[in-house]
């Protein structure tokens, strides 16, 4: 038995609106009342939604459910057990506009099936050529099954490597929509409607709002990365519940409060990029029970504190960069034992005391960025060791003694950037041995002597920085066989 709305009528006896300023007369008539309560009983039993939402006739979870029930073309049984998962992702797709929880749908579905268009001719609140749109889209909302919805893989159909159906349904495993102009807040039906989904990109887009508590119930989940977008508030400590997590991005979003405790649950995790936020509190020592953890990306936020000595037992690291934020104290010799470490960026913070003498144990090291803060003492020989280095930048610390004449032995250096220090003395003659350097970066010290002749044997030099020290002399001719040099600076000298 159905049901019609009446055009006057506004609430019918379950609490569905009939009438609302968020849709059109007609957009909620023919409706078979007895199906939908059947889908919205089915729904409510998945805990998907908060059941006041479909009470919300502008909210995207009582479009979906009004989509569901009349204007899906596929029209799936009220206990199909992929009932929930389509009404997730129809839910996403209302949520994502400019302006707000409205019934939008796009221009092709109006024209296929005849939903109700608005005074200007379009599908329900936007257009297929509004910016608001989707980049990608094709087959959502259609008569296809959700895994020929673009950007949605089902398991086991696709994982498996077999031919694509797209009259099939199946189980979301992973939803790519990476710079895909969606826009809005980011529902939490994402969470609660696909309980096999294994990869979520939707980096590059413009979510706000915050990540829901519900993030936990993605058991399933490895690759969760919304990148560049502007999502606030703090992460839940419900992330710890997603155990075989190994990817986490969000960087450059708009996180704010501490990291939870509870990273230190996913202990499968590899890599985690938070850099670019405003997250405040310190690094949590939890994070080291994160064995696995190959990168570690905190960069550009509020972070302060000494840096946790458990770090040592992040053997598999490869990646480590803090920087830009006002951590202080010394740093832990621990660091020195990550076997594998590459790059190792603690530029613009506090750090202070000496560098690490252990640092040279580092000897797949590529960068070594610690620039910007107040470290002391004399620069540590044993850096030498660092064969393979590429960049080193000490810049603007408090650095004394002299250029140790084993540093020579960093033979892949390219930039060396010790300026704005204390260092004394004369530039060795065994600097010719650096023969891959393009920047040197010696200003703001106190060295003294002559600018050896030697510099005019580095033919791959671009930037020579040799300004506010104590040299005297004059300039060696043989800087001018140096034919890829761009800039030479040698102010304020003798």
């Amino acid at each position: 038995k159905s049901k019609n709305f009446d055009e006057n009528s506004e609430y019918d006896d379950d609490g569905l609106a009939g009438v609302s300023p968020g849709f059109d007369d007609d957009d909620v008539s023919n409706i078979d009342v007895e199906r939908l309560e059947s889908i919205k009983n089915h729904l409510l039993s998945l805990d998907i939604s908060p059941p006041n939402s479909f009470e919300d006739t502008r909210s995207a979870q009582y479009a979906a459910l009004i989509w569901l029930t009349r204007d899906d073309p596929r029209q799936l049984d009220p206990e199909s057990r992929y009932l929930g998962q389509r009404y997730g992702l129809a839910v996403l797709w209302f949520s994502t506009t400019e302006t707000g929880y409205e019934w939008h749908v796009p221009e092709e579905y109006v024209n296929k099936v005849g939903v109700p268009k608005n005074q200007d001719g379009g599908g329900g609140s936007r257009k297929l050529n509004e910016p608001s749109t989707w980049t990608n889209h094709d087959g959502w909302l259609s008569e296809l099954g959700i895994c020929g919805w673009e950007g949605v893989k089902c398991y086991p159909h696709d994982d498996f490597g077999l031919d694509h159906d797209g009259n099939m349904d199946g189980d979301v495993s992973r939803l790519e929509m990476r710079k895909n102009n969606m826009k809005g807040l980011l529902p939490m039906e994402v969470y609660t409607s696909l309980p096999y989904l294994s990869y979520l990109d939707f980096s590059d887009n413009g979510f706000a709002g915050t990540i829901a508590p519900e993030i936990g119930r993605l058991v399933d989940l490895e690759h969760f990365n919304l990148t560049s977008n502007s999502i606030g508030g703090s992460l839940p400590p419900d992330i710890g519940d997603m155990p075989k997590l190994k990817v986490f991005h969000m960087s450059k979003n708009l996180l704010g409060e501490s990291i939870p405790k509870t990273i230190g649950e996913l202990t499968k995790l590899r890599d985690l990029d938070l850099s670019v936020n405003m997250i405040k509190g310190t690094v949590p020592y939890e994070l080291g029970k994160c064995t696995q953890l190959s990168s570690l990306r905190l960069g550009w936020n509020q972070l302060f504190g000494n840096l946790p000595h458990e770090f040592e037992q992040l053997n598999a690291l490869i990646t480590i960069d803090l920087s830009h934020n006002t951590l202080g104290g010394p740093i832990p010799v621990e660091i020195g034992g990550i076997t594998y470490l590459q790059s190792l960026r603690l530029g613009n913070n506090r750090f202070s005391n000496t560098i690490p003498t252990e640092f040279g144990n580092l000897i797949h090291l590529d960068d070594l960025m610690l620039n910007d803060n107040k470290f002391t003492g004399p620069l540590p020989i044993e850096l030498g060791n660092l064969v393979g280095l590429n960049h080193l930048d000490l810049s603007n610390n408090q650095l004394d003694s002299y250029f140790p004449p084993q540093w020579t032995g960093m033979v892949s250096l390219q930039t060396l950037d010790i300026s704005h220090n204390s260092i004394k003395g004369e530039i060795p003659r065994s600097i010719v041995e650096m023969n891959n350097l393009r920047e040197l970066n010696l200003s703001g010290n106190d060295f003294i002597g002559i600018v050896p002749t030697e510099l005019g044997r580095l033919f791959k030099l671009e930037y020579i920085y040799l300004q506010d020290n104590e040299f005297n002399g004059g300039v060696p001719k043989e800087l001018g066989e140096l034919t890829k040099l761009k800039k030479l600076v040698l102010h304020n000298n003798h």
